[in-house]
Formats: C-alpha cells, structure tokens, sequence
C-alpha cells in the first residue's frame, strides 16, 4: 500500500530505499536497544519481505492494466 500511496516518487527510489532500511533497522536495533542484537538473519529475511512486496505489487499491476 505504500507505494500506492507514494506513486509519485520514481520505483527504484522508492524500493531500494526500502533495500536500505532492511538492513540498516536492523543493526540500529542492536545499538539502540542494549539487550536486542544484529542479526544477518534478520536483516535477510527484511529484504526478502521487500522482494516479496515488489513481486506482489508487479503482479497486482499487471492485473490491473489487463482488467481496464
């Protein structure tokens, strides 16, 4: 649904911002809360969320455009 909401900012922004955030909210929580820690893991299995909003949301476009 976000990028629905912020159509106006261009795709590759819009998503390689989210790349970004996947990892780097990660290692932010192990240096701003002292008893959680990094975890590669995690920050793996962020971007793979994002990968599957990207597919979800081609795929809803592609839809879409078929059903006008």
């Amino acid at each position: 649904m976000g990028r629905l909401a912020l159509y106006k900012i261009p795709g590759w922004t819009y998503w390689s911002s989210w790349f970004v955030l996947a990892g780097l909210l990660e290692y932010l929580q192990g240096v701003l809360r002292p008893l959680r820690h990094f975890s590669i893991e995690d920050a793996y299995a962020n971007a793979i969320g994002v990968l599957i909003a990207i597919t979800v949301y081609i795929v809803a476009t592609k839809i879409s455009e078929r059903a006008e």
